[in-house]
């Protein structure tokens, strides 16, 4: 979607959903860039939020590497299977033998 497209979309999304906020081809331009803007108004900022379904603060905050991000989360999520996986219950030690009686 082009800036002027969202800025459409913004337009009739305050209209459809009553909201007062108003969001301007520059200053979406200028929110996209990261340059500081000072504070949202308050209509705009909840205009934004409903309309992208985040909070304005996530919405502005800088981005997130979804490489680096990936990797985190892979990290952690290895480390969780690992932690489990010390752990065997004696019911997990009696499956094991069961299957391994089944295939002798």
């Amino acid at each position: 979607m082009t800036y002027e497209e969202f800025v459409q979309h913004a337009e009739a999304f305050a209209r459809d959903h009553h909201e007062p906020g108003t969001l301007s081809l520059r200053h979406l331009q200028r929110l996209a860039s990261g340059k500081p803007l000072g504070a949202l108004r308050p209509a705009t900022a909840r205009l934004l939020e409903r309309l992208l379904g985040e909070p304005i603060g996530a919405l502005l905050a800088p981005p997130v590497s979804q490489a680096a991000n990936g990797s985190e989360d892979s990290t952690a999520e290895l480390r969780q299977l690992l932690d489990v996986a010390r752990r065997v219950d004696h019911s997990t030690i009696t499956l094991l033998h069961q299957q391994l009686d089944a295939i002798r």
